[in-house]
């Protein structure tokens, strides 16, 4: 039966500008390596400018905020799930990819191979063959090291993302460290991962680093997703990526079971190493055991597991059909599912009670609760928008004389920054585009940063509009480049090429519906006459028009 074809949708392609795209991958696909190899760049545009998607996500989230369509969270947090999720919907895509092309040309190897082996094949059908079957061979290796590249891939965004995360941390209150308490409870974490999965793995790399930063502070134990099967002759649970797994599941088991946390989890990290059709072998339990200083042989891990490494002890596989029962009953039924057991809130006042009559505090107290972050942020605004009132920004020197750049500050002066954006955008002066970019950076700027309100923004110089550039000037550069300039006769002159930069202050200022109001209130005041009289504006008696 042929695999089945996976579709690649509109997300393939990660540019913004671009049309959706549905592109099927067939066997043609997989049998073109330059066509497969373009597929998997776009499909990983996403990982490549992750820094970039994010700062644009955030920017995305809070526009919507602005217009009061944000959810729950601050923007921050709501980009960066929003951005999550993305990423690893594009993982799965991409592995599910690289699986169907590996199964394809593993459909067409197995062909040729039954070919060579008949008797009825000729010699020249069997040299042809086995050169097709040398290239396909070739071929099948070069796409299953798409594999390593997407574990290298996501490593690098994750790390991006921990990047992230870590910046984010840092503006949190600092809490001095505090050793760790005998006795003291921990936060008990589960997750419920297969030992050959990828997605587990991945997950399990990203908690070696979340161990080393708070390892004193939790309880983490592994518990194995699987589905009970009486017909299965040699563990009786059938595991989805084949027995192999299974026989990783028990040797882990067994070392979660007789040793200590610093031990198994070694254990497990050295298998992660390891390529997966290795994981669950008695040559990886061995050397595994060997560097995270388990005794095999001669320790109770031998005896679960079986002192072969062939995972057919008898407590081992109970051990493994117990954690497919305690999986089944916490829901778990993927990989890259972490799961916190929570406490009552009658078991946390008691806990937090007992801390203060020792006068012993969390190192967490001090950290701002979660239902508080919207109120702490609408208080920062509120405080951003009483201590600042305009936003000052500019270009970088660029190469342009300042007379011309000037023509472009007074058409932007006084202007709505939205109206002097579109001004930029639609210009056909060279330096019209550096100056939008400025104008956009400048506008995300002053509401971001500085809580303004974007419907008041302006460009403006003596014009109170809504946010307006409220002033726009241009100066000279620092240095101004001089070029030998060739004459007649033998003379020369120097020429020079200036550079100049121009600067921007936004305020905020009066929307268009309050500045029409205002000017139709004035054209009122002004009109007089001399056989009505008019409720709305003192009654004139003008002077004659020629007084001389």
């Amino acid at each position: 039966m042929a695999p089945k074809q996976p579709e690649l949708g509109s997300l393939a392609i990660q540019a913004p500008t671009l049309a959706s795209q549905t592109v099927h991958v067939t066997p043609s696909t997989c049998y073109e390596l330059s066509v497969f190899k373009d597929l998997m760049k776009e499909y990983r545009k996403l990982d490549d400018t992750i820094t970039m998607r994010y700062n644009r996500t955030t920017a995305q989230f809070r526009d919507r905020d602005r217009l009061g369509l944000g959810g729950k969270g601050n923007v921050q947090d709501q980009a960066c799930a929003h951005l999550w999720k993305e990423l690893v919907e594009n993982w799965k895509r991409r592995r599910d990819i690289i699986e169907y092309c590996v199964e394809v040309v593993d459909v067409s190897l197995d062909d040729k191979r039954t070919v060579l082996a008949s008797d009825d094949t000729d010699p020249a059908t069997q040299r042809k063959v086995k050169g097709a079957l040398y290239a396909e061979e070739t071929q099948r290796r070069l796409m299953h090291n798409e594999f390593t590249v997407e574990s290298i891939v996501r490593n690098r965004s994750l790390n991006a993302q921990l990047f992230v995360a870590a910046v984010y941390a840092s503006l949190l209150p600092q809490t001095p460290f505090r050793a760790p308490i005998e006795g003291e409870v921990k936060v008990p974490i589960v997750l419920g991962v297969m030992s050959q999965c990828p997605d587990a793995i991945l997950c399990e790399s990203v908690f070696d680093s979340v161990v080393e930063e708070v390892g004193d502070k939790i309880d983490l134990t592994l518990t194995f997703i699987g589905q009970a099967n009486s017909s299965e002759p040699e563990f009786g649970i059938t595991c989805k990526h084949g027995p192999g797994e299974c026989a990783g599941n028990v040797h882990e088991l067994c070392a979660i079971k007789y040793e200590p946390f610093s031990k198994w989890w070694n254990f497990v990290q050295c298998e992660n190493k390891l390529s997966r059709p290795e994981i669950g072998t008695p040559e990886a339990a061995f050397d595994c055991a060997a560097t995270a200083g388990i005794d095999w042989t001669g320790g109770q891990v031998g005896v679960c597991a079986g002192p072969d490494g062939s995972a057919t002890g008898k407590e081992g596989i109970q051990l493994l059909k117990e954690s497919v029962e305690v999986t089944a009953s916490l829901g778990i039924t993927r990989s890259l599912s972490p799961t916190v057991r929570k406490d009552t809130p009658e078991d946390i006042a008691a806990a937090r009670k007992a801390e203060a009559e020792k006068g012993q505090s969390s190192v967490f107290d001090s950290l701002i609760p979660v239902e508080d972050k919207e109120e702490v942020a609408e208080r920062a605004i509120e405080k951003a928008k009483s201590e600042h009132t305009h936003h000052k920004y500019s270009t970088a020197n660029f190469k342009i004389s300042h007379r011309k750049l000037n023509k472009l500050g007074r058409q932007i002066a006084g202007q709505p920054i939205d109206m002097a954006i579109m001004q930029m955008n639609f210009s056909e002066k060279r330096a019209s585009k550096r100056i939008k970019s400025m104008l956009v950076v400048a506008k995300d700027h002053a509401v971001g940063y500085k809580g303004l309100d974007v419907s008041k923004l302006v460009v403006g110089k003596s014009i109170v509009c809504l946010w307006l550039v409220r002033e726009a000037w241009v100066t000279k550069g620092p240095n101004v480049l001089k070029r030998l300039e060739p004459k007649g006769r033998g003379r020369f002159g120097i020429r020079h090429h200036p550079d100049s930069r121009m600067s921007v202050v936004l305020k905020e200022g009066k929307t268009k519906a309050e500045l029409a109001q205002k000017e139709r209130a004035r054209k009122l005041k002004r009109i007089v006459s001399s056989g009505i009289t008019r409720e709305d504006v003192p009654l004139r008696n003008p002077g004659p028009a020629w007084a001389w």
